[in-house]
């Protein structure tokens, strides 16, 4: 049996609770930076590898590497009598699972039993009594599922969004998570007045309520999600683009301190934070941010930059300019 889920945590949480079979985690953030349309998961790899290594996140040689022996984990499921995917309702997983759903559309693996859990609930906050049971009750994956899985991958690796806003108005009860991760990616868009993507937009809305400090910004913006998705690494390349650039909209007091890896220490955690005056009128939606601060961000296939687009979360429309 092999058994994918979303990432290392979520791994040893499984093992932990005695899930049988070859676990390995898909880790792939893949809300953050480029994910266009190709031809093969093999070339979204090469562009993924590309953009994690550029992130500092990793060596490059030793990120294509990881990238190369995950896909061949799961090329390899058609060795296995079962594979299991195991993913959860947030956005970062459920973008992993229609990745890997689209995979399987093109590249079945014959005899192999397709199996899917997919609970509203992590991995890492449940009992080992009740993975166990979740475990038990995996239900067949079925053609639907593969399908839609298909169908919303390609919208999502357009060059423009109205496809993947289109699965809004469509049925996806198939993949009951999918049209709440759709609209919460959608508000990675900046907004029609502020310019602000949800993340930023509610990272100052921390510093307003007094969460003074990167770590408690991080943990008061995490209880702000219906479904929180966003892990430590892009939570700081998002606060700390606010504080470093042309119009900075947050200041630390003296010199703001980079992150010192992927854990960070005290040293950047605790530096206090506060707003400049372009923060507080950007807030308050007295400035759009995006006439102060040039925007180059990828959000799926979608290259903001050189083609703008925005949500109105109100609206819940798309707005192009």
């Amino acid at each position: 049996m092999l058994i994918v889920t979303n990432g290392d945590s979520a791994v040893s949480a499984l093992k932990k609770a005695g899930i049988p079979g070859h676990i390995f985690p898909w880790r792939d953030v893949l809300h953050e930076g480029p994910v266009p349309t190709t031809e093969s998961l093999e070339a979204e790899s090469d562009v993924r590898a590309e953009f994690i290594a550029g992130r500092g996140w990793g060596p490059p040689d030793r990120v294509r590497e990881d990238f190369r022996l995950r896909d061949k984990k799961l090329a390899s499921a058609r060795h296995h009598d079962e594979l299991v995917l195991w993913f959860e309702h947030d956005l970062y997983d459920q973008l992993q699972l229609l990745q890997i759903l689209s995979y399987l559309a093109t590249e079945p693996p014959e005899d192999t039993i397709l199996s899917l859990v997919c609970r509203d609930a992590f991995v890492t906050h449940t009992s080992v009594d009740l993975l166990d049971q979740w475990f038990e009750d995996r239900a067949p994956l079925d053609d639907a599922q593969i399908s839609l899985g298909r169908e919303a991958w390609d919208a999502f690796t357009q060059p423009t969004p109205e496809p993947w806003a289109d699965l809004l108005d469509s049925d996806t009860a198939a993949l009951p998570f999918l049209a709440d991760s759709v609209e919460r990616h959608l508000e990675e868009f900046p907004g029609p007045a502020d310019g602000l993507s949800r993340s930023e937009r509610q990272i100052l809305t921390a510093v307003e309520q007094g969460h003074a400090t990167p770590g408690a910004v991080f943990r008061a913006s995490q209880e702000m999600e219906e479904a929180a998705f966003m892990g430590d690494a892009s939570f700081w390349y998002t606060l700390t683009g606010l504080i470093l650039g042309t119009a900075p909209l947050l200041a630390a007091e003296g010199e703001f301190r980079l992150p010192d890896g992927p854990t960070p220490g005290p040293g950047f955690l605790s530096q206090p934070l506060d707003f400049t005056t372009a923060g507080r009128d950007v807030l308050a939606g007295k400035v759009d941010w995006l006439s102060l601060h040039p925007l180059d961000k990828w959000l799926g296939g979608i290259h903001l930059g050189p083609s703008m687009w925005r949500w109105d979360p109100e609206a819940r429309q798309l707005l192009s300019s």
